[in-house]
């Protein structure tokens, strides 16, 4: 611990002492006044910012690239990225100098075709971010690959069975899977450039310079308490994008943990569930309950489709079935308060929706419907085509859960999108169907929410697809 904290707080210490004895702040106010001192600073964040930039953009989608290709090129690529890491730091620079130089390799090939092609990459911040690039997008490129290769191949596959195309995967599923990796890879090229001198030595001009150079000026020319207040502010350059790794990486251990607590809430054996189940309605239909008969039935359908379909589409009759063996259950319970009906011609039910797309709808309008009220809440759920057509002239169909004595705040949707209302559990529900829908279909497709005649209606808007096109 010592050798790891002695150093820091020599430094420290020493960065208050003052050349003409005593102590005080006179150091620290010198880099942040001066203003060639001041102008150092500020390249410095500039280089580093704009390296940061640059190679997690370029390594993220290179990540990209040798995760979902399997071409040859990309997997010579695979087995080649690395290699500039185990160049010698100084090695590579001068290496690179011989290259891009003014008078360097690529201006004499240029001068044999007859130009004079000068780079204008040396004594400057250009040619520091080039070398930037090259030791750090190696390093990059391996944590985003590590990140990508947690996605699931199945994943990616659905969204693209259903529709979704290129950039609407990045966007809205691989995106928001690594986006904390993205953070802490930005982190580590940050710490690793802030203090750089060995390709700035060699590469930078005179005027502005890194901190890494000027730490070495101050030191060099004997103002060693001016050197120790710049290693300072160095060091707390690195602690702040230091915090940034560790704040991510916290976010991450907690959404491992509850993640795991949720798969151990959900392994439990789904066929002692269907055999219980069984069992209680073989012995109310001994007794004949049929009552009784009837839910475990109906409860049995449910937890069959939620816990064994792994499909991204189901057919509309598919969901209708489901929500049948619902509406049984919630009959029961609420007898001739509960009305449900169809009208759905039988030329929609081989349309494929998302799974679970209209029971939750359903189980919303009970939950805030018929539970407040006395009178009977008639529910219906109505489909029909429109007059709406898709990008590539497909036909489009509405399927709608209207309920009565119900109502939705207006522009509830866009609220609960805006983080302007609150999301319940029925909210968190609603977000979901509409996000599903439109990675599978497109952002022209989705939910919608309004008032009608003095019932709630919930309404999704899909293009119309049967297992047939799909296949095709």
């Amino acid at each position: 611990m010592g050798v790891v904290f002695y150093p820091i707080a020599a430094s420290l210490l020493r960065s208050f002492q003052l050349e003409e004895g005593g102590w005080g702040l006179d150091n620290y106010v010198y880099f942040f006044t001066d203003k060639i001192q001041r102008n150092n600073i500020i390249y410095t964040l500039q280089v580093v910012i704009i390296t940061v930039v640059l190679a997690i953009g370029i390594s993220y989608f290179l990540a990209i690239y040798l995760r979902f290709s399997n071409t040859w090129v990309s997997r010579m690529i695979g087995r080649l990225y690395l290699l500039p890491r185990f160049i010698p730091g100084l090695v590579a620079v001068n290496g690179m100098i011989t290259v891009i130089r003014d008078s360097g390799l690529i201006n004499r090939i240029s001068r044999l075709l007859g130009m004079n092609l000068q780079l204008g990459l040396m004594y400057n911040g250009k040619g520091i971010v080039l070398m930037n690039l090259w030791f750090n997008i190696p390093f990059a490129t391996m944590l985003m690959a590590a990140a990508l290769s947690k996605i699931p191949n199945s994943t990616i596959e659905a969204a693209r069975d259903a529709g979704a195309d290129r950039f609407r995967i990045l966007k809205q599923m691989i995106l928001p899977l690594t986006y904390r990796d993205i953070f802490v890879a930005a982190t580590f090229v940050f710490m690793s450039n802030i203090s750089s001198f060995t390709t700035p030595y060699l590469m930078d001009g005179n005027n502005p310079q890194m901190m890494g150079i000027s730490l070495y000026t101050q030191f060099n020319n004997g103002h060693y308490e001016k050197a120790a207040a710049l290693s300072v502010i160095m060091f707390l350059f690195s602690v702040l994008s230091a915090i940034v790794y560790v704040y991510t990486n916290y976010v991450n251990e907690i959404l491992a943990k509850e993640a795991q607590i949720k798969a151990l809430e959900s392994q439990i054996n789904p066929h002692f569930l269907y055999n219980t189940l069984e069992s209680i309605n073989w012995r109310a239909k001994a007794v004949n309950n049929r009552e009784i008969s009837l839910m475990t039935e109906s409860l049995g359908s449910l937890l069959r489709a939620t816990l064994s379909n792994k499909k991204s589409l189901v057919t509309l009759s598919y969901e209708l079935n489901l929500i049948l063996s619902y509406i049984t259950i919630q009959q029961i319970r609420f007898e001739e308060r509960l009305d449900y009906r169809e009208q759905v011609p039988d030329g929609l039910k081989n349309a494929l929706i998302p799974p679970l797309t209209l029971q939750p709808l359903v189980e919303n309008a009970i939950h805030y419907a018929l539970e407040e009220m006395t009178e009977t809440c008639y529910i219906t759920i109505l489909a029909a085509e429109t007059d709406k057509t898709g990008k590539n002239g497909e036909r489009c169909i509405r399927i709608s859960v209207t309920n009565s004595g119900s109502s939705f705040d207006e522009d509830l949707l866009e609220l609960l999108k805006q983080h302007k209302k609150q999301p319940s559990r029925s909210g968190i529900g609603l977000l979901n169907i509409d996000k599903r829908i439109k990675l599978l279909f497109g952002e022209d497709y989705g939910l919608s929410l309004f008032n009608q005649e003095d019932c709630a209606v919930a309404s999704i808007t899909i293009p119309y697809r049967t297992e047939e096109t799909v296949s095709c």
